[in-house]
């Protein structure tokens, strides 16, 4: 069991920190405990100022999850129709489990690579051939 100390409270074994670079192992100088300590005095003390920049940042992820699907959807059309108008484009989930929806995932502020991995799951197709798969599915 190999130790490390923590900047803030001392010796604590190694699972007890996060690492800091992934690629060379590097770990953290403040166990987690005391980085979650850290942010809730951050909160307690700044709580409009996070809150700010919670806001921004998750209107630049929005930002760049839509254009990345304007992006993906302007060289796509409907597998089942043809249709390549993309205000009726839609994702449909036909293999793997599906986690979530696109459109919350772009609403959210979700990571381009995170929608890349739900993509991988799904057809374009129309928002009519998708309500017609969607029938067929419950019959």
């Amino acid at each position: 069991m190999a130790m490390r100390k923590c900047i803030r409270c001392g010796p604590k074994d190694e699972s007890e920190f996060n690492l800091r670079q992934e690629k060379s192992g590097l770990l953290q100088y403040v166990c987690k405990d005391c980085q979650r300590q850290q942010g809730r005095d951050r909160y307690a003390n700044n709580k409009e100022n996070v809150l700010e920049i919670n806001r921004k940042s998750t209107q630049k992820s929005q930002m760049r999850a839509s254009s990345f699907i304007q992006e993906y959807l302007s060289t796509k059309f409907c597998v089942d129709c043809g249709e390549s108008d993309m205000a009726v484009l839609t994702f449909d989930h036909v293999t793997g489990e599906k986690k979530y929806n696109i459109s919350n995932m772009i609403s959210r502020g979700y990571n381009v690579e995170t929608i890349k991995r739900e993509l991988e799951k799904t057809e374009i197709v129309c928002f009519n051939c998708h309500m017609r798969r969607e029938r067929k599915k419950h019959k």
